[in-house]
């Protein structure tokens, strides 16, 4: 990503205007540069028109319009009677919430005028190349850890376990390198989903049976586009519709291609039977997994040291309240709203005694309660032309998801709502 080069002050009285336009040029460009780094890292875009606003306004703009998507994101800088309008395209996105942290807190600076235009170039340049915080093979023990917990969640045994690690690990390894080759995005997941399930598969057969579908459901877990699509219902909870909708669009495609690897794999393997049930570990044991899914999961999205022990926390509050609400016998779409209130308001508690955007602790936390169950039980009654099956599956996976999403979202637009009532951002 380039940045503008450096302007030199003038000291010599009152600036000609061509120079205002000048400033004001580079004021935008900064601020936008900044949006781009947060939009590229995984920032939700309300979030990235706060952060251009209160970057430009703090860098010496009078005021800012700004225009958010997931694929760009357009600007007008004022100032002293001038305007100056840029775009810029985001062509490539990843989810690193380290660096979204560390652009939110070069904009804390702007705004408290701790920082000039130079210093934060070379911030934004520094943060633009910065490495992920957690190594290689890090990432892949957290991609095994988090498949793994969550195949305990849903009842699997040793032997399940230990297949979902292999496939996982072998998984996580194909992705980087289809990665490093520049293969389609979409190419890539179906791929990835395609050799994952077909490893737990083969795996669980050996056995002669298979008992339940856990180590097949696990093992794509970290391809599903769980935070897309809470960020889809997000922006359009907050009446973002083309935000919104866009990445719907997006998240729609990414299931679409983990389903249709997971359909040629259970086609080739002949599969015709739906999973049995598995039976849930106990209250303690599944607190405890939670919690070190959520961990896991934080360590793939790259956040912040400091937030992993909070945001295990979070999981583990998640948990309690999703498995409390079922045992009273409420139903499956209360207990998930519960766990999206916990999470959003927990997740926001934190952001103000961390000093870290909320979703660093909001994105990993709702990843225990995903239904993974539904959405290979949809896969398969496809697989077995069982379309009403396979419709009734998909209409309850989304509706699962909805109030999820619902539950962060009611938080998300109170904390909206108060911020633009006291004009304050964290």
């Amino acid at each position: 990503m380039e940045l503008p080069e450096a302007e030199t002050p003038d000291t010599e009285g009152t600036l000609p205007p061509s120079r205002h336009r000048d400033e004001l040029r580079d004021i935008l460009s900064l601020a936008l540069n900044g949006g781009q780094l947060m939009l590229e890292n995984g920032a939700s875009t309300a979030r990235v028109e706060e952060t251009v606003v209160a970057m430009a306004v703090g860098l010496g703009a009078d005021s800012v319009d700004v225009f958010a998507t997931p694929t760009g994101i357009i600007a007008s800088a004022h100032a002293e009677g001038e305007h100056r309008t840029k775009l810029v395209r985001i062509l490539d996105t990843t989810l690193l919430l380290g660096r979204v942290s560390d652009v939110l807190d070069l904009s804390r600076k702007v705004v408290k005028h701790k920082l000039s235009r130079d210093e934060l170039r070379r911030g934004l340049a520094e943060i633009a190349t910065k490495p992920r915080i957690y190594g290689h093979w890090t990432v892949t023990l957290a991609v095994v850890m988090g498949c793994c917990t969550f195949a305990a969640l849903i009842g699997a045994g040793c032997y399940e376990l230990g297949v979902c690690a292999i496939a996982s690990a072998i998984a996580q390894q194909l992705r980087v390198l289809l990665i490093r080759l520049r293969i389609n995005r979409l190419l890539n997941t179906g791929l990835v989903a395609a050799a994952a399930s077909g490893i737990a598969l083969l795996g669980t057969m050996q056995q002669g049976t298979l008992p339940n579908a856990s180590a097949v459901i696990s093992s794509v877990l970290f391809l599903a586009p769980g935070v897309v699509m809470m960020s889809a219902v997000l922006d359009l909870f907050g009446g973002d519709m083309v935000a919104g909708v866009s990445r719907a669009a997006s998240a729609l495609m990414t299931l679409v291609a983990i389903a249709v690897g997971m359909w040629a794999v259970l086609l080739l393997g002949g599969i015709t039977a739906l999973p049995s049930a598995a039976v849930a570990p106990p209250l303690l044991p599944s607190l405890g997994l939670a919690f070190l899914e959520t961990i896991a999961f934080a360590i793939v999205f790259d956040a912040p040291r400091r937030s992993l022990l909070p945001g295990g926390l979070i999981g583990i509050a998640m948990y309690a309240v999703h498995l409390g609400l079922l045992i009273y016998n409420a139903p499956m779409e209360v207990a998930m709203f519960g766990a999206g209130l916990v999470v959003g308001i927990l997740g926001e508690l934190f952001a103000r005694i961390f000093r870290l955007p909320s979703t660093i602790f909001t994105i990993p936390g709702f990843i225990a309660v995903v239904p993974g169950v539904l959405a290979f039980r949809t896969v398969l009654a496809f697989v077995m032309n069982d379309y009403s099956l396979g419709l009734t599956s998909l209409v309850q996976a989304f509706l699962y998801t909805g109030a999820l999403a619902a539950g962060l979202g009611t938080v998300e637009l109170m904390m909206r709502t108060w911020k633009q009532k006291h004009a304050f951002m964290l």
